[in-house]
């Protein structure tokens, strides 16, 4: 069964690649595309003090296209939703190659290198959800302030993976003025009945 599953989200990669390679298709590929990859880690602050983590994945001399940021879903931290170290396994890297942006891999507030929420030292029954909405959206918010600033752009684009596509449509409803062409996409993959979406 999990054979079955990673077949599948590989498919689901490869369908994604292929419609952004259709929406990037009138940019010219270059030499650059075919340099390795450039990663820098960093972090920035949210409005409540809140440390997140952000990888930047960007090939060669990046075109001044508003940079792409990846909001990973509820189970699964930005590195290893989008950026694995293995052949083929990184979405990140392979949009940066395809459309000469620069691409930003962000960790919601308890997930991956981000700060840990203090209920996350606590037993799961004593704590309410520890990332709720409102709160990674103000997460999103500091990244797209970096992104904006690092690239001297005024929009950037979102792409969320399951919740993180909820997330991205949240903030992108309260700041419309802050994305640029509709590249925002929600992807939710049911598994199995027993797969409840949040």
């Amino acid at each position: 069964m999990l054979v079955r599953h990673a077949k599948l989200c590989s498919a689901l990669v490869s369908s994604l690649v292929a419609v952004v390679t259709v929406l990037a298709a009138d940019d010219a590929i270059s030499a650059e595309s075919f340099s390795p990859a450039l990663r820098s880690d960093f972090r920035v602050t949210t409005r409540d003090g809140i440390g997140i983590h952000v990888r930047e994945v960007h090939i060669g001399n990046p075109s001044r296209r508003e940079p792409l940021i990846l909001v990973h879903g509820a189970r699964v931290p930005g590195i290893a939703s989008f950026d694995l170290k293995v052949p083929g396994g990184s979405l990140a890297e392979e949009l940066a190659r395809r459309t000469g942006r620069v691409v930003y891999v962000m960790d919601a507030r308890g997930y991956g290198g981000s700060d840990r929420p203090a209920a996350m030292s606590r037993p799961p029954k004593e704590s309410l959800p520890l990332s709720r909405a409102y709160e990674v959206v103000r997460d999103i918010d500091a990244v797209v302030a970096a992104a904006r600033e690092r690239q001297g752009t005024d929009t950037v684009a979102l792409f969320g993976w399951a919740s993180g596509g909820m997330w991205a449509g949240y903030y992108a409803s309260l700041h419309p003025e802050q994305g640029g062409a509709p590249d925002h996409v929600q992807c939710d993959l049911r598994w199995d009945d027993r797969t409840r979406n949040a």
